[in-house]
């Protein structure tokens, strides 16, 4: 009779995904959180997880919805693959979200990440 409202944060994914194929079979997704845009985030990002370090760049910086930000998911496929998908959150809203990357990740991070939102499947 009623369905179930899908989250926000996945309907983004899905909006972009539209555009730029990325999402393929998805078994779980999960919002990371977000911090203000710099043209060297996605770098930073990359380090960050090669070093185990992505809780403390996710602890350590502020979202901030008046400014450009960039945007972090992380999406596990029914393969059991897991992909850090990096997305482009605009202030203007005119200007749409975009993909900025995909950084291919093992799967013992979702174990060793903080503050993660399951966005998908909703429970």
């Amino acid at each position: 009779m009623f369905r179930k409202k899908s989250n926000p944060f996945y309907e983004k994914l899905k909006a972009i995904n539209k555009r730029k194929p990325f999402l393929d079979k998805v078994k779980r997704a999960f919002y990371l959180g977000g911090f203000k845009y710099t043209s060297d985030g996605f770098e930073i990002i990359k380090n960050a997880i090669y070093q185990c370090e992505l809780n403390s760049i996710l602890s350590g910086q502020n979202y901030d919805a008046r400014e450009d930000n960039i945007e972090l998911y992380l999406i596990e496929s029914d393969l059991e693959e897991v992909n850090l998908i990096v997305i482009f959150d605009p202030y203007e809203l005119s200007a749409g979200e975009d993909l900025i990357g995909i950084i291919p990740c093992d799967k013992i991070i979702l174990s060793k990440l903080n503050n993660i939102e399951q966005i998908f499947p909703l429970s």
